[in-house]
């Protein structure tokens, strides 16, 4: 395991005076965290659908987080996570007093192939995944308490921390390495530029 100044360190010593301009330290964590993430999505696009845990990427897992919707919704100010599952509890009324509670799985409303599911019930609840909200259906029954398991956001990294990351340690290879193909690229500033707003519009 090592720190971000470590995996900088590598980099470097992988590397000669061709690129110098990365010891700008603006420069230097904007291709750590590039390297970063595209070693991640990666590693999450190969998983596709997969619920298994990717041991690789483990320190971004968050389990069991327990939510509370309002009007069925929850609101992120950054809907950059990958979801692995949402249980979710309903109450549905039968009457003005009796109610019935469902406790199941919500899957995403839209199938691999792009296209929607089935109407959603109580039984079979769904969720419709937008730009900064999850949205719990069917909404014509109360969603109380929403379970989540989920990849979380990165952090960014910076060069000149030496905390110790706790990351796998061949994540931290193919960081190193993308560093390096993403610096010697023959049209990098380029390609950086085109990544840094790619992830800027995530």
């Amino acid at each position: 395991m090592a720190s971000a100044a470590e995996l900088f360190g590598r980099f470097n010593d992988m590397t000669d005076a061709d690129y110098d301009n990365f010891q700008d330290p603006v420069e230097a964590n904007r291709l750590i965290n590039l390297a970063y993430r595209t070693a991640v999505d990666q590693r999450l696009k190969n998983a596709g659908a997969s619920k298994m845990i990717i041991q690789e990427v483990k320190h971004l897992y968050v389990k069991n987080e327990v939510q509370t919707p309002t009007n069925n919704e929850l609101e992120f100010a950054n809907m950059d996570f990958v979801p692995l599952q949402m249980h979710t509890v309903f109450q549905k009324y039968l009457d003005s007093v009796r109610s019935q509670t469902f406790y199941n799985e919500s899957v995403n409303d839209m199938d691999r192939d792009g296209s929607k599911l089935q109407n959603p019930t109580t039984r079979y609840p769904q969720y419709d995944w937008l730009a900064d909200r999850l949205i719990f259906t069917p909404t014509t029954e109360t969603c109380l308490e929403v379970t989540m398991n989920y990849y979380k956001e990165l952090d960014q990294l910076d060069v000149a921390d030496t905390t110790d990351l706790g990351f796998d340690a061949r994540l931290e290879d193919d960081i190193v390495d993308l560093m390096v193909e993403l610096a010697a690229a023959p049209n990098r500033d380029t390609l950086l530029t085109q990544l840094t707003q790619n992830n800027q519009n995530r």
